[in-house]
């Protein structure tokens, strides 16, 4: 019941550090309700679960009506929009037109991706909010397409950078010594380093030992990293270093001395 209570706490801990989890936690709410009717499960775990994950999408709930005004029907899918015009189209722009990445370059290229939003929605300003996002999302998702290569190269670089950079740019937000900042990002490098060693020796010298748990665990990590890696932004990695150290102690587990 332990470890039970354990991975309740771990998988919503990760739905509340990163949204990419919500329709996985969904599922998984809804498999758990079926099985405390068919009386598969404990009832307490069943319970604590769905309270623990009602509090943490109810988190994001408010979170989300609060800054975005979006309301329950429309709480993740317009936000994606969202993101794509905001975030993923004009890094892609940058990366295709060769820009150097800094404060004053973001703030024209965000410019550009401005015009070209009110030069197809000349009366983008009048719109309900989850029309702004759909025109946002038109936008975005439309310039992406037209540069998939770039895309494709930018979630590659995301996906590098959230294992195995240092993350001095979520450090960085920290108002602490700049050569102390420097030694815990090292630090936690090293330690990242480490943990993906571990994972990838004992995952394929034991590929053939692995049980339902670890390839699910080895699925859901792959998940949260690839739906996150396109920013490579550090605090994304939060929502799976958690998943991903215990699927490296669960496939560690498998050689025989560890048992």
């Amino acid at each position: 019941k332990l470890y039970a209570v354990l991975s309740i706490l771990a998988i919503n801990y990760a739905l509340w550090t990163r949204p990419a989890l919500l329709y996985f936690n969904m599922l998984l709410a809804l498999i758990i309700i079926f099985a405390l009717i068919f009386k598969k499960i404990d009832f307490k775990l069943g319970i604590l679960y769905l309270c623990v994950y009602l509090a943490m999408f109810g988190g994001w709930c408010i979170r989300n009506a609060h800054y975005h005004h979006v309301t329950f029907e429309t709480m993740y899918m317009p936000l994606r929009l969202k993101d794509s015009f905001d975030f993923y189209a004009p890094i892609t722009y940058q990366i295709v037109n060769k820009i150097p990445n800094s404060t004053e370059n973001d703030l024209k290229v965000k410019k550009i991706f401005n015009k070209m939003l009110y030069d197809k929605y000349p009366n983008f300003d009048e719109l309900e909010i989850h029309e702004q996002y759909a025109a946002k999302g038109d936008i975005g998702r439309g310039y992406i397409k037209q540069h998939i290569g770039a895309y494709i190269l930018l979630n590659f670089k995301g996906l590098l950078t959230e294992m195995i950079a240092p993350g001095l740019t979520f450090i960085n937000e920290f108002k602490i010594n700049s050569l102390f900042k420097r030694a815990i990002a090292f630090f936690a490098a090293g330690m990242l380093a480490i943990l993906n060693l571990i994972y990838a020796i004992s995952f394929i010298f034991n590929i053939k030992k692995l049980k339902f748990i670890n390839i699910a665990i080895f699925l859901l990590t792959a998940y949260l990293m690839a739906s996150t890696a396109v920013l490579g932004y550090s605090r994304f990695r939060l929502a799976f270093y958690a998943i991903e150290t215990v699927g490296a102690l669960s496939s560690l587990a498998l050689f025989k001395k560890f048992k």
